[in-house]
Parts: C-alpha cells; structure tokens; sequence
C-alpha cells in the first residue's frame, strides 16, 4: 500500500492539501487502534496486519481515490474523470 500512499501524500502536499491528510491520518490512527485490539482477540497476531490494512483501505486509499480527481481540476489538471 504504501506504493500508493507515498505518490500521493507528495501530491497532496504540494497541493496544499494537509488537513485533508491530517484528518485521515488521525481517523486512521484510530481506527486502526481499535481494529487490531478487536481482530486480535478474535482471530489472533495476525489481526494487527488485518486490521492495518482494513483501517488504510477506509481511512487513506479509498478518501483519496475520491478526493484526488476533485483536486486535479483546481490546480488545473485534467482530473481524468468524464464530467458529463
């Protein structure tokens, strides 16, 4: 994952885009707390990696998947999204 999240935290840095990215670390950072503690009992060590990737999925990859082709047009890009 971090092949996806480190090209776009540089994207969304140099778009200024950094409460975007604090509220979804700080989301993530929680969610991934609580997760891991809940799958850990549930399924053993291996909840920790389930629930970091499940808490990346909801928190970072899908948020920016939305939130980037938004962005695009503002810093005058083509968002490579049909508008129609």
């Amino acid at each position: 994952m971090n092949g996806f999240r480190g090209p776009v935290a540089m994207l969304l840095n140099g778009a200024g885009a950094i409460r975007f990215q604090v509220v979804m670390a700080v989301l993530m950072g929680l969610s991934n707390t609580g997760l891991s503690i809940a799958l850990v009992r549930a399924v053993g060590i291996s909840g920790v990696i389930y629930g970091t990737l499940l808490a990346e999925l909801c928190f970072v990859v899908i948020p920016s998947l939305i939130y980037v082709p938004r962005l695009l047009p503002r810093l005058g890009l083509p968002s490579g999204v049909d508008d129609a």
